[in-house]
């Protein structure tokens, strides 16, 4: 006979349940490549800085990115370049000035007053243009531009990090270096960024129970656009070379890698090498690779660092189970969470949650304070 758990958590005199509400997000207005930007809103808004007499938008929208920059004093013209990191590597694609953003590819301004796109240095080598676009003024003493870029033609990135430059002579951002001024814009449709930025994280991300919290560390993750995103904010330090996360991706601990030689069975492991960079490995910690990954480390979060990821679901096989199950070591000295007999847990279904319990048919974040039968144990049961 199967052992039967069922798990109720009760108050002083009334017992919980939890009703499970999907509430469907009004879908924003679409972006018209038309010169009126009315249809823009300010969540759309890349430059968490701006700039004086600048706004600057962005949206990806049916496989394209679009953006649309308002001059409030002055024209748009010839020369203009917006710079596209798309690889979010600096040291690659072409360094502005010999050293800055590492772009694959650029827009600009042509003498005919049309945006084309373009590999290498500013307007070197066409790849396609002139692109759908609109640069109109807006009505009084200053300009809109808006342009549309099929991201099949940028090689499909799953984000872009972006520079501008307005005729040759103003600079969005106005420090092009650390490359991380760059503004963000990612295809996951109004999802999370991988920026370092954790405002687009909810607490509903958390993966964390009060069973499985660690003092100094915060632990965010969601499924979306097929893909398992996760963030670690390490709130007083930093996360470097060894870091690793391990995967149960069948949520099976008979199979798969034990750790030690004997915890939990784990398919897949993300950990970070000697280039400060987390790569996808089966078996040991970093033994066989997969494949790189999207990411982001960086401070702050007050002043600690913050690791954000992006693993594509069919580099793992497309797990078959709802959710897949996670350890984490940072630096290879701080360990989440502090029993391994426990576990962390990123469901694709977003899961309620009650105090410090996940209603998930999983007892982990249950203790022995939280049981109703210790003073009639029944065998195969408990309460």
């Amino acid at each position: 006979m199967e052992k039967l758990n069922v798990f109720i958590k009760v108050g002083l005199q009334s017992l919980v349940f939890t009703l499970l509400t999907f509430v469907s997000n009004a879908q924003a207005t679409p972006i018209n490549i038309d010169g009126n930007l009315a249809d823009w809103s300010q969540s759309d808004r890349i430059d968490t800085t701006p700039v004086v007499n600048y706004e600057l938008y962005g949206r990806y929208e049916n496989n394209s990115y679009k953006l649309a920059i308002h001059k409030a004093s002055g024209t748009i013209g010839s020369n203009s370049t917006i710079w596209f990191d798309t690889d979010k590597n600096s040291s690659s694609g072409h360094l502005i000035w010999g050293f800055a953003a590492g772009a694959e590819y650029n827009i600009n301004i042509s003498s005919d007053g049309k945006p084309y796109l373009y590999t290498g240095s500013s307007g070197q080598t066409l790849v396609s243009g002139p692109l759908a676009h609109s640069i109109v003024s807006d009505g009084g003493s200053g300009s809109n531009m808006e342009v549309l870029i099929p991201e099949s033609l940028l090689s499909s990135p799953t984000e872009i990090h972006i520079f501008m430059d307005i005729n040759d002579a103003e600079f969005l951002p106005q420090s092009y270096f650390p490359s991380s001024n760059s503004y963000t814009l990612t295809n996951s449709e109004g999802g999370i960024a991988l920026d370092g930025n954790l405002s687009d994280w909810n607490t509903e991300d958390r993966i964390e129970t009060a069973v499985t919290s660690v003092s100094g560390y915060e632990l965010y993750g969601r499924y979306e656009n097929g893909q398992y995103k996760l963030a670690i904010n390490n709130i007083t330090g930093s996360i470097s070379t060894g870091t690793t996360l391990w995967l149960d991706t069948d949520q099976n601990k008979s199979t798969g890698y034990k750790i030690w030689g004997s915890t939990g069975g784990h398919e897949f492991n993300v950990n970070i090498s000697t280039d400060g960079k987390p790569y996808l490995y089966t078996n040991a910690d970093g033994q066989t690779l997969i494949s790189s990954l999207d990411y982001f480390i960086g401070g702050s979060a007050s002043s600690g660092q913050i690791l954000e990821l992006a693993i594509p679901e069919t580099l793992l096989n497309t797990p078959t189970s709802d959710g897949i199950d996670i350890l984490a070591d940072i630096n290879n000295s701080a360990f989440l969470p502090s029993d391994y007999s426990k576990r962390y847990t990123l469901n694709k279904t977003p899961i309620s949650q009650i105090g410090k319990i996940k209603i998930d048919g999983k007892k982990l974040d249950w203790d022995a304070d939280d049981r109703l039968d210790l003073n009639n144990v029944i065998s195969n049961a408990e309460l």
